[in-house]
């Protein structure tokens, strides 16, 4: 279950890209192979629920999101928008950067990451002392 940091008692906790697992697909289904992921969440502090704000999309849109694994994912509590970086889904390696406005459900891309000096950034964990 998720736990919030004090001060946090109204606010939301985001996660994105959680891999799931089916059991009730059967070992000989095609899709039994593939990782499912989650989409984007957000979890009430205040309620102790959680929330799906967008499903999982496989396409890559301008307002799609594709769910990811170890990307980077930064909340800006003014603009009220999470900002994402690369990551991996299922084989493929990352390195889109968007917004998502948290209240309007709008997606910005700031680079589709094809440009020839993107790159993967090292994962890092902060800790505030």
């Amino acid at each position: 279950m998720a736990r919030c940091l004090p001060g946090m008692k109204e606010g939301n906790l985001y996660k994105e890209g959680m891999i799931t697992i089916h059991p009730e697909y059967n070992v000989d289904d095609s899709r039994a192979s593939e990782p499912q992921f989650s989409g984007l969440f957000a979890f009430n502090c205040q309620c102790q629920t959680w929330k799906l704000l967008r499903e999982d999309s496989c396409n890559a849109g301008p307002e799609d999101i594709q769910s990811r694994i170890g990307h980077c994912m930064l909340f800006h509590s003014k603009n009220r928008c999470l900002y994402v970086f690369g990551g991996q889904r299922s084989k493929t390696y990352l390195n889109d950067f968007f917004s998502y406005d948290v209240d309007s459900d709008h997606v910005d891309i700031i680079s589709d990451g094809t440009k020839k000096d993107s790159g993967m950034v090292e994962q890092e964990t902060h800790f505030a002392s």
